[in-house]
């Protein structure tokens, strides 16, 4: 019942109103002329229920499951040197009331109100933060994994970002089929998480991890990287659309731990034939596309041996 009244409303809104839905009051104030190009229509990763444009960054909405199908914002050094502090969690009006997320809701749910966009990247006005905390830039993500991996990662992006002097990142849950448990009968929880990045002014260098919803850490995140075209299959968005990348690669921007960085050609073709004969996810990918042991790949999407990339 739940999925017929919201696809009758998706239906309805489709059909009189815009998808990109303008911004009121305050919240249309401080859009600069990079933010806007992100909230572009021209390029984005998947049409959505509802397009929504922010300050510093764009949401691409999903009513069935009450979270963003995916989120993407572009750092500068400048918008990362941020002062204003907001943490107050709040409906986001601009979407239909009867798909509206409140706060309440993830009481007793035993799941973090996570950020797609941090709160810590958008902070460069008082309006910019504000609207990192509204339920529509929120995904259900689980203590150890939000307030862990997922926290040094978005660090890590505002180091390289210093670094490389821009960064475009696109954010969002990946589902299964059988994710099919929800929050208060609204919020549908996510099996994993992906992250994407584009480095314009590294040769529109491209990189890309899904990680399973669970507790990681910085360390391990390399375990979970995977070229964007396997990404895109995974999550059937089409990513830096406007960009010269190679999505086929594995690519590295800065430097992600203090460990040394693990070089997929270190690998070589052995007597190795199944997942739990792999150590990681870019060794199994290495044995599907270099030493043809397809069995790695069961349902034929390109990504080898799922379970240990997400």
């Amino acid at each position: 019942m739940r999925r017929l009244l919201i696809i009758s409303l998706s239906s309805l809104l489709l059909a009189c109103q815009s998808s990109n839905t303008p911004l009121e009051g305050s919240q249309a104030a401080n859009i600069d002329s990079e933010s806007f190009i992100t909230c572009s229509t021209n390029h984005m990763p998947s049409q959505p229920d509802q397009v929504i444009c922010r300050d510093g960054y764009s949401v691409g909405f999903n009513y069935l499951n009450g979270v963003a199908d995916w989120v993407s914002y572009t750092l500068t050094p400048e918008s990362i040197s941020g002062f204003a502090t907001v943490e107050s969690f709040s409906r986001d009006a601009s979407l239909p009331l009867a798909v509206q997320v409140a706060s309440a809701d993830y009481i007793g749910s035993g799941y973090d109100r996570g950020h797609l966009a941090p709160a810590a990247s958008m902070d460069f006005s008082v309006a910019s933060a504000k609207q990192s905390y509204l339920m529509s830039n929120i995904a259900p993500q689980r203590p150890e994994f939000n307030r862990q991996g997922w926290a040094e990662l978005e660090a890590w992006e505002r180091q390289c970002t210093q670094q490389l002097g821009s960064l475009k990142v696109v954010t969002g849950p990946i589902y299964n089929r059988e994710d099919n448990l929800w929050i208060n009968n609204k919020v549908r929880i996510p099996s994993a998480y992906f992250k994407a990045y584009l480095a314009p002014q590294a040769a529109n260098t491209s990189m890309a991890f899904i990680m399973p919803h669970q507790g990681f850490s910085l360390s391990e995140i390399h375990q979970f990287q995977v070229t964007v075209a396997q990404l895109e299959q995974h999550s059937h968005l089409s990513l830096f659309q406007q960009y010269n990348t190679n999505k086929q690669a594995l690519h590295s921007l800065c430097q992600l731990t203090d460990k040394a960085e693990p070089n997929i050609e270190t690998f070589s073709c052995q007597d190795k034939y199944y997942c739990n004969q792999m150590t990681s996810c870019q060794e199994a990918q290495f044995y599907l596309n270099s030493c043809g042991v397809d069995r790695l790949d069961n349902d034929g999407d390109g990504l080898a041996c799922e379970s240990l990339c997400f």
